[in-house]
């Protein structure tokens, strides 16, 4: 089969109940130039045999040998896209019958140069649009993507944008990756529920973090901090809050990790922690200070306007 125009990611773990339900949308797309790729990490319920009802050959299944976690199971998901644009799809969730037409449809129609659609999506549990800060189509990019984005947002991705990026072992990967996708891309918005998030179900990873990562979250903060500095200055400016946030897990993360240590080891590690904590703060004023000069200056002289 020639490669195909989309490459639709499904990672699932003991999902048999309801991975039907995820394949069956992506299949039943209005545009059929595609394929499924479905990563099973390592399921010990009838998650085999739910893959082996499909005889479609656009449905590709990669078999991990154990359960990895989710973080690898999305790494293996795009080591394996043969499309030229990607998307994920949660094994739980589904695609509405023209999602890819339409999010397709923005750089034919728009800008050939948009390489990144955005799109919002329905909770089922909850009737409401998961994906809040928008209520308009627009070009988005990094600062507006902090500032104003949050929920769960879906979107299509061209291919080449992603080169060798990948998921880390660590907290906030899934964030921090598109963070460094959108900054590489020409991104557009469209206000469009194309996408439906299922909450329910005892065996997510927003309520249990330890399907999702094989580290603990102490060290998985730490090496965050350690590997990804430019991503906590952007939050520093552009959503200091999160920042805050996240500082104060690093200070957590350092305390815990002292605890075994001498005292005054300890202890200086603490001092030392907290006096990055403060100046991360200080950063985020002095950002937060710049942004509103940056404003004030752009104001319109209303004696010239």
């Amino acid at each position: 089969m020639p490669n195909p125009l989309v490459t639709i990611i499904v990672t699932t773990y003991n999902r048999a109940d309801r991975l039907r339900r995820a394949i069956d949308s992506a299949l039943g797309q209005s545009m059929p130039d595609l394929e499924v790729v479905v990563v099973d990490d390592g399921s010990t319920d009838e998650t085999p045999k739910v893959l082996a009802s499909y005889p479609d050959p656009r449905v590709r299944v990669v078999k991990h040998p154990r359960n990895l976690g989710t973080l690898a199971a999305k790494r293996t998901g795009l080591d394996h896209i043969q499309g030229e644009w990607f998307t994920y799809l949660d094994s739980d969730d589904e695609l509405l019958p023209e999602a890819l037409e339409t999010l397709l449809a923005v750089p034919e129609t728009m800008d050939p140069n948009i390489d990144f659609v955005i799109c919002n999506s329905l909770d089922a549990a909850t009737g409401r649009w998961s994906g809040t800060g928008l209520d308009h189509d627009a070009h988005v990019d990094v600062p507006l993507m902090l500032r104003c984005m949050d929920g769960a947002s879906r979107g299509l991705i061209k291919t080449e944008r992603l080169g060798t990026l990948r998921f880390r072992p660590v907290e906030m990967s899934h964030h921090l990756l598109w963070v460094k996708v959108l900054s590489r891309s020409r991104a557009h918005y469209i206000h469009k529920v194309l996408y439906v998030y299922h909450t329910q179900g005892d065996d997510r990873v927003t309520k249990h973090p330890e399907i999702g990562y094989r580290r603990p979250p102490a060290a998985s903060y730490r090496l965050l901090m350690r590997w990804e500095r430019g991503y906590f200055r952007l939050l520093a400016r552009y959503k200091p809050s999160q920042y805050a946030r996240l500082f104060y897990h690093s200070l957590q993360a350092h305390g815990q990790q002292g605890r075994s240590t001498l005292t005054t080891t300890r202890g200086l590690r603490r001092i030392a922690a907290m006096a990055h904590v403060t100046l991360g703060l200080a950063e985020c004023f002095v950002w937060a200070g710049a942004d509103a000069v940056w404003l004030a200056l752009r104001r319109p002289d209303p004696d010239h306007a």
